[in-house]
Order: structure tokens, then C-alpha cells, then sequence
């Protein structure tokens, strides 16, 4: 089944930018990368398989394989469901994760600005600000929101739906160690 991805996605690609190139060539392109396909199917081991045979093209009433909407473009892994598939709990689960990644986008860019200086005026929970907090409070929220995303990423729903291309990256991202440093001033 890869060999026939393999094909099309070559063939794509030859068309796509207009390549005028020998059949023999095009041949062994498709066959060194069947190779490599081959080789990183071995090493992924059984989820490759069922990522291949989810986007492998359809037979038509012929049985000639024709590319499909997925064969062309489909984000889903092996063993997920694609977006409109997903039942309402698993929208709310969606919602719940979006949010809080964007919470963790949103706070990362904060800490990187320290609008309030809280680095060098507040930098721990014993000197804190009553009304902006300090900075290792924010880290320790900024944990706290990634272990409560973790969580919902790991839920068993959560892994059969696409969720979010960087909601892991999120959930493991490293708070920032200290603020940017601040541009220097511009002379006119």
C-alpha cells in the first residue's frame, strides 16, 4: 500500500512542478523512497501500517486505485477520527484543551514581556505583589494549566480526534526562565 502512496504522491509532485524528467528517473525515485518508506514503516513498527492502510486510495468499480480526498491531503492518524466526526463530549473535551492552550500561549507571551517587572521586583511568592502576583507564581500557574492540559490530552477520547496541531507543544513547553530583553531605544 505505501508503494502506491509512494506513487501517487511522486507523480503529484512531478506534475505539480511541471518536472519534465525521464521515466527511468522518475522510477528510481519512486523506488528509493518505497525503500525508505519500507524502512521507516519497520521502525515505527504496526501504527505506520495502520496509518498507511487509513490514507491508501480507494478501488474504484474497476479495482483501479484512484486517489481520494485523503490520499490527498489528510491529517489524521492511524486509529483517529478527522474533524465533523467527533460527538458532542468530544467537542466540549476540544473546547476545554483549546482553551486552555491558548491560556498557555497567552501567559508564555506575558512572562516573555514582564509588563510589570515582576522578575526583578517580584520574583518570588514571599515578595509578591497583592494585585499582580510574582514571577514564580506565574511559572508555577503556568505548570498547573500545562498539567491540567496534559491531562486532557491524555484522555482516551482525546486521542482518537484531532485536537490541536500544538496543544502538545503547549503542554510541554518550558515556561519562560526569565523576560525578553527589552529592545533598546530608537534614535530618530
Amino acid at each position: 500500500m505505501a508503494g502506491v502512496l509512494i506513487d501517487l504522491a511522486i507523480d503529484a509532485v512531478v506534475e505539480a512542478l511541471g518536472i519534465d524528467a525521464p521515466e527511468e528517473s522518475i522510477a528510481a525515485a519512486k523506488q528509493a523512497a518505497k525503500m525508505a518508506a519500507t524502512a521507516a514503516q519497520q521502525r515505527a513498527g504496526p501504527e505506520a501500517s495502520k496509518a498507511i492502510a487509513h490514507h491508501a486510495p480507494k478501488a474504484d468499480e474497476k479495482g483501479a486505485n484512484k486517489p481520494t480526498s485523503a490520499t490527498q491531503s489528510c491529517p489524521v492518524k492511524a486509529g483517529q477520527k478527522g474533524p465533523g466526526d467527533e460527538p458532542p463530549d468530544q467537542k466540549k473535551l476540544q473546547n476545554k484543551i483549546k482553551k486552555l492552550r491558548d491560556d498557555l500561549k497567552r501567559r508564555y507571551a506575558e512572562m516573555r514581556k514582564d509588563q510589570h517587572d515582576l522578575y526583578n521586583k517580584a520574583r518570588t511568592e514571599e515578595q509578591a505583589d497583592p494585585n499582580k502576583g510574582s514571577w514564580d507564581g506565574h511559572i508555577r500557574q503556568f505548570k498547573q494549566k500545562q498539567g491540567a492540559l496534559r491531562k486532557l490530552l491524555n484522555e482516551p477520547q482525546a486521542k482518537e480526534y484531532i485536537i490541536s496541531d500544538d496543544a502538545w507543544q503547549w503542554a510541554t513547553e518550558a515556561p519562560p526562565v526569565k523576560p525578553a530583553l527589552p529592545s533598546p531605544p530608537m534614535n530618530p
